[in-house]
């Protein structure tokens, strides 16, 4: 698997690109950092995380955050094989982070994919 180098993508006159691991690390990172409706040729690329992470915490919020992730792994990620109960997501501090558990069907290895999903600063910069 090949992928642009995301954010930076252009040096001097070639475009830079990532392999194998690293190009599934940041199309994972990329997937779940993306709203629905940001990517112009595909309106239901993304998540509705950014929406879910401001809305009132009850007893099925996690679940419903698991469940979009899954969900979106499932569509636009077919190459990683998981269950639903290989994504854990946590919170350390001001932090949200997902690990998820997957096995790359390219080479069949089985990783683990550690993104952090948002920062205290995130929720800062919203409120001002």
């Amino acid at each position: 698997m090949k992928s642009l180098s995301f954010p930076i993508i252009f040096n001097n006159s070639k475009s830079l690109i990532k392999e194998d691991k690293a190009a599934t690390m940041s199309n994972l990172s990329l997937l779940l950092k993306s709203s629905k409706g940001e990517l112009f040729g595909d309106p239901y690329y993304g998540t509705k995380l950014m929406e879910l992470f401001y809305a009132q915490n009850n007893a099925a919020l996690n679940d419903i955050v698991i469940d979009e992730i899954y969900t979106s792994i499932c569509q636009y990620m077919p190459q990683l094989k998981l269950t639903r109960n290989d994504i854990i997501v946590s919170r350390k501090g001001s932090k949200l982070f997902v690990s998820i558990i997957a096995t790359n069907s390219l080479d069949l290895s089985t990783d683990m994919y550690s993104i952090e999903l948002m920062t205290g600063d995130d929720v800062m910069n919203e409120e001002q």
